[in-house]
């Protein structure tokens, strides 16, 4: 809350130094896919990139109109994706620093976006219950699609849609943009929308659930799906959204 990005040895848990040139609460931070940059975003209207080794900033990205909840870099780390709560997301080049586009199509904040292995797509997800489908390239929106959360897979033709409304995990194929799959996620009453993950190595979708029918999944619980498209345990927890996850 002091404006101030912190890195840290993993090995030895010391500090190695920190960043600064925010003066308000950092959001959340994000690598790119080298290494050599990390950009963070704060509840100011802007992000900043600083060289990871020297500790120096490179440079401010700003112009918004609402404070920046998502950035991500592309496959390369030339380019940076930054979605704010004014509905539109940002593409910029880190070398100029200049904005390339601003893509708009969400009616509410942006909450997350991702670009596919390959570059070529960028999802955006919206609390407007959508995520959106961009094709970077020809910088226009491929397609819609109801959700609240996205994954891609690292084969790249894939993606993994966390769908609130209906209670469901959808696999859509990228380019055909069709569903391939779906998997329920028990019958709760909610979907933890903040609480969706994927293991590449365990071929596993992590979805949180706050559910008010705890016959079938407990009060606050963790639903864990593995390939091949079956529940391996469901752990309720009580009431802080924790989970004890076993593989079987």
């Amino acid at each position: 809350y002091d404006g101030t990005v912190k890195l840290w040895n993993i090995e030895t848990g010391k500090e190695i130094r920190t960043l600064t040139g925010h003066t308000d609460d950092v959001y959340s931070v994000s690598f790119s896919p080298d290494g050599k940059y990390l950009a963070g975003k704060s509840y100011g209207e802007s992000v900043k990139v600083w060289d990871v080794e020297s500790g120096k900033e490179k440079i401010t990205f700003s112009g918004y109109t609402g404070y920046v909840r998502s950035v991500s870099f592309t496959p390369d780390g030339k380019y940076l994706a930054s979605g704010s709560n004014d509905g539109t997301v940002k593409l910029w080049n880190i070398e100029t620093g200049k904005e390339i586009s601003t893509l708009t199509g969400h009616r509410d904040d942006i909450r997350e976006v991702n670009f596919s292995p390959d570059g070529k797509y960028l999802a955006t997800v919206s609390y407007d219950d959508t995520v959106i489908l961009w094709d970077i390239y020809n910088n226009k929106k491929k397609n819609s699609i109801f959700g609240c959360g996205v994954y891609f897979h690292s084969d790249g033709k894939y993606i993994t849609v966390h769908n609130w409304d209906n209670q469901k995990i959808e696999v859509w194929e990228l380019e055909s943009v069709s569903i391939k799959n779906s998997f329920s996620i028990c019958n709760s009453e909610y979907m933890l929308d903040d609480y969706f993950y994927y293991s590449e190595i365990y071929h596993t979708y992590f979805c949180g659930v706050n559910s008010k029918n705890t016959t079938a999944c407990g009060s606050n619980s963790v639903s864990i799906i593995s390939l091949p498209y079956s529940t391996v345990a469901v752990e309720s927890t009580g009431t802080n959204f924790e989970a004890s996850v076993y593989f079987g």
